[in-house]
């Protein structure tokens, strides 16, 4: 099975209203007008669709930050990217980052849920709900995927998340039953550390997520978050950042070939796709 794996789009709409100012949407807007509008472009649906044809991937799996202040609008850009790709023929499948939480009232009412909640896949068990459990598994005959919701709304100058210890003991009971597939591929926003950085980058528990992982190894961890691409191997877990698709500079993607264990990083550049670094046995 292979699976198209990119993360941290950033749809972003500038919000002139005053009320942002109760919130931390202002801090947001700032960014946007002072860094990230020149460092993020968001790709253009088609354009990628264009590089995707020939790898020929059974599912592409968004793993957060759709928008930028989790705004109505960002939200319906979002949408509509996801749209065309599936119009194109591809199976999608994603999870919130920090940004599509990043205010109260979008954690709270679970806004990104309105707008981008994962379709059945024909001939794939699914267990378990993002919105209400804060997970889903995803059966397939060659993987068992596991997608994680580890995204909360955040005080002012943090960008942090959480593997509850109640999401720990759920998935260690479903994930023990001995039929399910391997490998297993697990998927949350944020990346695994061995330190917890206070305000940026960082996973409460990761170590017990971390230790779940491991269980099952060798098995593969997909993010985003960083911005920056990496394949890291630890305690059996190959960690994959795919970078940000909507970097301008450094645009990125992953491809996972299941059936391989092979990962292999591809970078977007003005002459088309080119390889970066890779894990596992050569791909044929």
């Amino acid at each position: 099975m292979k699976i198209v794996h990119f993360s941290d789009l950033h749809f972003s709409h500038f919000v002139k209203n005053p009320l942002q100012f109760f919130s931390k949407t202002w801090i947001g807007n700032a960014n946007l007008l002072l860094k990230r509008g020149k460092q993020l472009q968001p790709v253009a649906a088609d354009t990628l669709i264009e590089q995707l044809k020939p790898l020929h991937p059974d599912l592409c799996l968004i793993t957060g930050d759709f928008t930028t202040t989790s705004q109505p609008n960002e939200f319906k850009k979002a949408v509509e990217f996801v749209q065309s790709l599936k119009t194109a023929g591809f199976k999608v499948l994603k999870i919130p980052g920090n940004h599509d939480h990043y205010t109260k009232k979008a954690h709270d009412k679970k806004i990104f849920y309105d707008y981008l909640t994962n379709d059945a896949i024909e001939g794939v068990t699914k267990q378990g709900s993002l919105k209400q459990d804060g997970y889903e598994i995803y059966l397939f005959p060659t993987c068992t995927l596991v997608l994680l919701d580890l995204s909360l709304a955040t005080a002012w100058f943090t960008a942090y998340g959480s593997f509850s210890p109640h999401l720990e003991e759920v998935l260690k009971t479903i994930l023990s039953d001995p039929n399910l597939v391997k490998p297993f591929v697990f998927a949350g926003h944020f990346p695994i550390l061995d330190k917890v950085d206070k305000f940026h980058n960082a996973l409460k528990h990761s170590n017990h997520l971390l230790n779940v992982i491991s269980h099952h190894a060798p098995a593969f961890y997909l993010h985003g978050h960083n911005h920056f691409a990496t394949i890291i191997e630890r305690h059996g877990c190959i960690q994959v950042d795919s970078g940000s698709l909507s970097d301008t500079k450094n645009s990125s993607f992953s491809l996972l070939d299941t059936q391989k264990n092979r990962v292999q990083i591809y970078l977007r550049t003005e002459n088309g796709l080119e390889k970066g670094g890779s894990y596992g046995p050569k791909m044929v």
